[in-house]
């Protein structure tokens, strides 16, 4: 292998070179210089730590809040839960009730229907002051039926239907946090 070289225009020695950076200070403008960066470098290594400590910090209370949150959503949710089984629970019992009135009152009738219908058919031996009067009693009972009858036809056949708020759900879906940099 052959190398071919071009002679330097300007040959300049080391000793020459180090004597000409002396004179114009460039040695010391370099240690200035990396001084100077030195400082920077120290006091920008400063900052980031500080800022890693506060966001560090800032993590931990964030983290603290998100927990007191949640135990707050979940007081919520627990009591929302309490006051809507209590509210099904009443709606029932009333309902109940109406339901158990209305089934002693049927009750009750039928026996009564079935008393006067029993004794109306027996008049055959009854004075005309009787059979009036009997008249009278399966016609008293049969109006009142008539009339709790036709009021139980117009109540609404009542249904339990469980249909939760979505919102809520949604709410809780969705992302809280918030990023920011400076």
């Amino acid at each position: 292998m052959c190398f071919f070289f071009r002679k330097c225009s300007h040959v300049v020695l080391i000793a020459d070179k180090v004597k000409d950076l002396h004179q114009k200070e460039d040695f010391k403008q370099l240690s200035a210089s990396f001084d100077t960066q030195y400082q920077q470098l120290i006091h920008k290594k400063d900052d980031l730590e500080e800022n890693m400590k506060s966001l560090e910090k800032s993590h931990k209370k964030i983290l603290e809040e998100i927990n007191a949150l949640r135990k707050k959503i979940n007081d919520s949710l627990d009591q929302l839960e309490k006051n809507t089984k209590k509210e099904v629970d009443i709606f029932l019992m009333n309902m109940r009730t109406s339901i158990q009135t209305d089934i002693k009152y049927c009750t009750e009738s039928i026996k009564n229907i079935a008393c006067l219908k029993e004794d109306w058919l027996r008049k055959k031996d009854d004075s005309e002051v009787q059979s009036l009067i009997k008249y009278r009693r399966c016609l008293d009972q049969s109006l009142k039926v008539e009339a709790v009858l036709h009021e139980m036809t117009n109540k609404k056949e009542m249904t339990l239907t469980f249909i939760p708020d979505t919102t809520i759900q949604q709410t809780l879906s969705a992302r809280i946090l918030i990023l920011t940099s400076v």
